[in-house]
């Protein structure tokens, strides 16, 4: 059996207070995204007291996943940002998507139901289209008739 430090393989340092504050300031600004797409309808700014209108009468999502997954996606976007990764997040199955991947977020992949078949078909597909830009650019073919 080999043994692997972690830490020293990743060569992975502490988060700095800064990094910290930072990562719990997209955390909490997440959250709230999240909190304002569950449940109101209008008035996220909370630019007045909140009424009855502004809260929507059938919830779609539920609450409940959704700190967790913010957490991770928060954790994830640091270490894509400072690694310079090529990463898809694969959420699934589960109500509480946060509102940073929801189906409106440019970039995101929203596997549309809430089974884990949904979720693994999406990202089966997005490692397809992956290694198919990668075979037209090795072969220096335009990319013009390709949309992803």
């Amino acid at each position: 059996m080999i043994s692997i430090d972690h830490h020293q393989a990743c060569n992975v340092q502490p988060l700095s207070q800064q990094e910290a504050w930072r990562i719990n300031a997209y955390w909490r600004a997440a959250n709230y995204l999240s909190v304002g797409q569950i449940y109101l309808l209008d008035n996220p700014m909370l630019k007045e007291s909140l009424t009855l209108e502004h809260v929507k009468p059938r919830l779609l999502r539920h609450w409940g996943t959704t700190p967790g997954l913010n957490f991770i996606y928060a954790h994830l976007n640091r270490v894509i940002k400072r690694d310079d990764l090529s990463m898809i997040y694969l959420a699934g199955p589960g109500h509480g998507g946060p509102g940073l991947v929801a189906p409106e977020t440019p970039g995101s992949i929203h596997e549309g139901g809430v089974e884990l078949g949904y979720v693994l078909s999406h990202a089966f597909g997005a490692v397809v289209i992956l290694l198919l830009i990668s075979e037209i650019k090795r072969r220096g073919a335009e990319l013009d008739i390709l949309t992803v």
